[in-house]
């Protein structure tokens, strides 16, 4: 694999590579931008602390790069599991349904200080399935299930910024967002409507 670093090395000589990290470039800290990068190219394979580091840069100069550091307005999605025992705490929850999705309102507290989402529901979806493939930590009889969450002003991030580093890569666009902060109030837990009706939760 090309390492984007590597290419970055090149970017004064050769003008594609310029129009093509242009929205990256205009990041002037050189180690939060190679932090960046580092954790594309790797597939998201960075040390929790150094993620939490990198999120909370971004976000305290999101005002500095609004071009690529503003959110979008709208949803933002997180693919995670459920287990029966925490549906059956929250099943009580006010309750709607869409596109053969049962949504619950409840808290969602994560692991970790900084987190990763995506504009897109169908990324949250892929996630959600392999986690539950792949991740031997998660619970016996536990459901793939999705966090929604209104966009506010603990996100930082839009495509501008990451899509450019996967297309050069050859990833997949994950129109990726970052979030700080374990605990999330006002989320909303979607959850597979069959998974429920055949009692699988």
């Amino acid at each position: 694999m090309i390492r984007l670093i590597d290419l970055l090395r090149e970017v004064k000589t050769k003008e594609p590579l310029v129009k093509l990290f242009a929205n990256i470039d205009i990041l002037d800290n050189a180690e939060y931008k190679n932090l960046l990068i580092h954790y594309i190219e790797s597939q998201h394979n960075l040390d929790e602390n150094e993620f939490n580091d990198l999120v909370t840069w971004l976000l305290q100069n999101k005002n500095n790069y609004a071009n690529v550091l503003k959110p979008k307005s709208g949803y933002a999605y997180r693919g995670t599991s459920i287990t029966p025992e925490y549906y059956q705490k929250i099943k009580s929850n006010p309750t709607t349904k869409e596109a053969g999705y049962t949504l619950i309102q409840a808290s969602y507290v994560s692991a970790s200080e900084a987190q990763s989402w995506t504009y897109d529901l169908r990324v949250a979806q892929r996630f959600a399935e392999k986690g539950l493939a792949n991740n031997p930590r998660i619970e016996k009889g536990a459901r793939s299930a999705i966090i929604r969450v209104k966009i506010d002003d603990t996100f930082v991030g839009n495509p501008k910024l990451t899509n450019p580093i996967a297309d050069r890569l050859s990833l997949k666009s994950e129109k990726e967002i970052f979030h700080l902060g374990k605990t999330i109030n006002n989320a909303e837990w979607m959850i597979q409507s069959a998974d429920i009706e055949l009692g699988k939760l």
